[in-house]
This record gives C-alpha cells, structure tokens and sequence, in this order.
C-alpha cells in the first residue's frame, strides 16, 4: 500500500493561501468602504494564526497517510531529565534545549496582544505553558502509537515540556517588561 507524507510546507503553503485570501477581501472591503485596511487587533490575529501554525507545523509533522501497517517497536517516551543533555553533539543539543524554549517564547506575549482585557498572571502563564506543551507532547505520543508520524522522531520528552515551560516564562517576562516600560498607561 502506498502512503502519503504530509510534510509541514504543505501545511504553511495552505496557511499562506487562507492568509492571502483574507488580506485580499480585506482589501476589497477598504476600498468599498473607504477604510483603513488592517489594525492592530488584525495584525495580531495574524501574528497568532501563523504562531499556531508555525508550532503545529514544527511540533506535529511530518505525518503519512494512511499510516504504516505495524506501531513502531521503541521505546518513544522519555521521563528521565538527564537526557536532555544526551543529544549526540553540541549543535543537536543547542537546537534542541534553544529550540523549545524559543518556540514557547512568542505563547504569551500573542496572547496578551490578542486579548488585552483578559490578564495573563504568572499562574496563568504557567497553566497555559505546561497545557500546551502536555498536549503537544501527548498528540506526538499518539502519532507514535498510530504511526502516523513519518518514522519516531517525535519523542515524548519531559525534557520538552521544561524547557517550552521556561520558554513561556520568558515570554511571560518579555511581556511583563514591556508591559511597564513602553506600555501607554489607559
């Protein structure tokens, strides 16, 4: 049986095509209207539409359809911290602990940009961070079960989901510094 393998390009060319088509009305709309063509509220719905995509793209793909005949015989699951450092080599190593946590980076200030009356705490930021990385973490468990995953290299890694919480954090803190130093008081 033959399968397919959805790669992530695929997945950001048809995100660039839902992005072109609404930039597209919305230019139709101003010029009908005589409007302005975006705010700020719309530049941040896109910054948060290709945030999502970006991390589902890097986190979740590539995926085949329909998936291998037989679930993959390893051990995918990984509790043990002390593997975070055994990557094979200094570039493996900084792509992965610099990877996640600049993944995680960008969660929090999007949030707080796309809904300004809703308060991003430092508890919330931890709940949000350990429950997206938990679901990312458990969706690439799942992809290993069903093999669906183009062969295991999603690893289900308690390493991952420190270090896209301390990604969170910083961006938790990003925002928080500017928040108090370049936010215009109401």
């Amino acid at each position: 049986m033959t399968s397919i393998t959805i790669k992530k390009e695929l997945l950001f060319i048809i995100a660039a095509g839902i992005i072109a088509v609404y930039v597209l009305r919305k230019i139709k709309a101003a010029r009908h209207n005589n409007e302005k063509l975006f705010d700020f509220k719309e530049y941040m719905r896109l910054a948060m539409f290709l945030y999502v995509i970006a991390l589902v793209g890097v986190t979740l793909f590539p995926i085949v359809i329909p998936p291998y005949a037989e679930p993959y015989q390893m051990d995918f699951v990984n509790w043990d911290m002390r593997n975070m450092f055994n990557y094979g080599g200094l570039r493996s190593l900084l792509a992965n602990v610099c990877g996640n946590i600049l993944l995680f980076v960008p969660l929090v200030p999007l949030v707080e940009l796309n809904w300004p009356n809703k308060q991003v705490t430092l508890v919330k930021t931890m709940i949000l961070s350990l429950s997206v990385s938990a679901m990312i973490e458990a969706l690439q468990y799942l992809e290993n079960i069903f093999a669906i995953s183009d062969f295991p290299i999603r690893i289900t890694d308690i390493s991952d989901l420190v270090l896209n919480f301390i990604g969170g954090m910083l961006g938790y803190g990003l925002i928080e510094f500017w928040k108090k130093s370049f936010w215009r008081k109401k």
